[in-house]
């Protein structure tokens, strides 16, 4: 018989991998995927889908880091043989209901990331256990397992999960100011069909509302709406016009809602990608135009569902950003294409047509994007070009000069492209005269 080498992973060594390329945002969004999972799971263990009446809180402070729900709790079978495995294991339960925890390391990554002592207690209502992790202490054991304390006073059904002794920078980020404006964010957005349904999510005691999706329709304008099959997955794609597009289409305009505009990936409910303007989607890819300020207002929106293998989705480990290798993805992206060219072709004629187009969209009305009806292609006006070519100017002048020429044009509050449009006119007028 030939002798045996260890190969073994250090601790030490294994932890540092795990967490050193995941954000702290994201390893937050990993723990309140499961509790969106857990409410999820319970809601339909009694046939409803209505998640009213499930809550999770997120404490964020300098000392500690805290998460506890509502959702129904870790079973103390899953606890003992699934639930800290670093990895799903073969034999794990199959993943079903839609779930957006599926490749079980995204507590454990977040918890390491996080501190280094933890303390877990959860409750199904029939049982229930609790956890202390000393993550330098367990680094030193050579055995991969956890100590369960099961000799523990029922209680409700949820998880509570507690993080001190944060890691170095950990809790400066958790109570800055703009992190946590981000995280909220992120959350409104990421889990906006989960809070619509009725799941409660609050953030050191704020409740968190969920960005709403909304599509214009009425008149010359419909939404496109398709959903197909494939490959055992639902792929449902909506596109449309939320907004009309700004007049000002310059480079330093100011843009309401910017952020909200462009693709959203949906992976069984879970926003993985929000208003996407990038390459990861159909922006600068081929015959498309790199994202401009002219597209904004454009909304499109793609979900994959999956019950039975949520693996398959388009969707990494950390489920905030694409699988862009996908077979599925590659696939729906010719549909996205589809989807999005009229909007396109609508905005290059609109731009010399204002006042008519103004009227035109002036017919629509928002309509919740689940309420947009099917429909194979995006309908926008049929404007005609212009008879006449035209060509851009463009000219850079400092913002103090041009709010100078703003006012002496007689409003100060007037777009940088609107000054140079009509500073153009003045020059033409005064030089050349009149058409």
């Amino acid at each position: 018989m030939p002798e045996k080498a260890k190969a073994l992973p250090a601790k030490e060594f294994f932890i540092s991998m795990l967490t050193r390329d995941i954000s702290l945002e994201d390893c937050i969004l990993d723990l309140l995927d499961n509790s969106v999972d857990g409410a999820r799971r319970s809601a339909r263990s009694k046939g409803e889908d209505d998640l009213s009446g499930f809550t999770v809180h997120l404490k964020l402070q300098p000392d500690k880091f805290a998460i506890d729900d509502n959702c129904g709790g870790i079973s103390l079978a899953d606890a003992r043989e699934y639930a800290f495995n670093f990895g799903r294991r073969k034999d794990a339960p199959p993943v079903s209901h839609e779930s957006i925890g599926i490749y079980g390391i995204g507590m454990k990554r977040a918890l390491f990331k996080l501190g280094r002592t933890i303390n877990i207690t959860s409750s199904t209502g029939q049982e229930s256990f609790s956890t202390y992790i000393d993550v330098p202490a367990w680094e030193a054991e050579e055995a991969w397992e956890f100590d369960l304390i099961t000799e523990l006073p029922l209680e409700p059904p949820g998880t509570e999960i507690a993080v001190h002794d944060l890691n170095a920078g950990i809790g400066e980020e958790l109570v800055d100011a703009p992190f946590q404006k981000k995280l909220a964010r992120a959350i409104s957005r990421g889990y906006a069909l989960f809070i619509r349904n009725g799941l409660s999510i609050h953030l050191n005691d704020e409740p968190i509302d969920a960005q709403h999706f909304e599509l214009l329709v009425g008149g010359d304008f419909a939404p496109f709406r398709t959903s197909h099959s494939d490959e055992g997955v639902r792929v449902e794609i909506t596109a449309g016009m939320a907004t009309p597009p700004a007049k000002d289409e310059s480079a330093d305009a100011t843009i309401p809602h910017y952020h909200t505009y462009g693709w959203y990936v949906v992976c069984n409910d879970r926003v993985v990608l929000a208003g996407d303007k990038s390459n990861r989607t159909i922006w600068g890819v081929g015959r498309f135009n790199a994202w401009h300020n002219q597209y904004n207002g454009f909304v499109g929106v793609i979900s994959f569902h999956s019950t039975e293998n949520p693996a398959a989705l388009p969707w990494t480990t950390t489920k905030r950003d694409l699988d862009l290798s996908n077979p599925l993805y590659r696939r729906a992206l010719v549909r996205m294409k589809k989807a999005t060219e009229p909007y396109l072709k609508y905005t290059n004629v609109r731009k010399d047509q204002e006042k008519r187009v103004a009227e035109l969209e002036a017919s629509t009305k928002p309509v919740p994007l689940e309420d947009v009806q099917p429909n194979e292609e995006m309908r926008v006006p049929q404007l005609e070009p212009p008879t006449a070519e035209k060509g851009n100017v463009l000219y850079r002048k400092s913002k103090t000069r041009l709010r100078a020429a703003a006012v002496a044009l007689g409003n100060r509050n007037m777009s940088y492209k609107e000054v140079g449009s009509r500073t153009f006119e003045y020059h033409y007028k005064r030089e050349v005269g009149e058409e």
